[in-house]
């Protein structure tokens, strides 16, 4: 499953993107964690309970705060 979209909050582990809960592998988190207003790509697994299971989340955009 491949999906792309803002993240609109952290949660540890977890990270809403486009209205799914993204699940960070331990793998994809040691890449740095992601925080609000960034824009990815996350491709993964679905689950069961409808969240997706990150195997390779790549930021596309950045807030212009952390850009500057």
């Amino acid at each position: 499953m491949a999906l792309e979209g803002w993240t609109t909050a952290v949660i540890p582990g977890c990270y809403p993107v486009d209205s799914h809960r993204v699940h960070a592998t331990p793998e994809a988190d040691a890449e740095g964690q992601l925080s609000v207003g960034i824009y990815a790509t996350v491709t993964g697994i679905a689950r069961p309970d409808g969240s997706v299971e990150a195997e390779a989340p790549e930021v596309l955009r950045r807030p212009r705060a952390e850009r500057e």
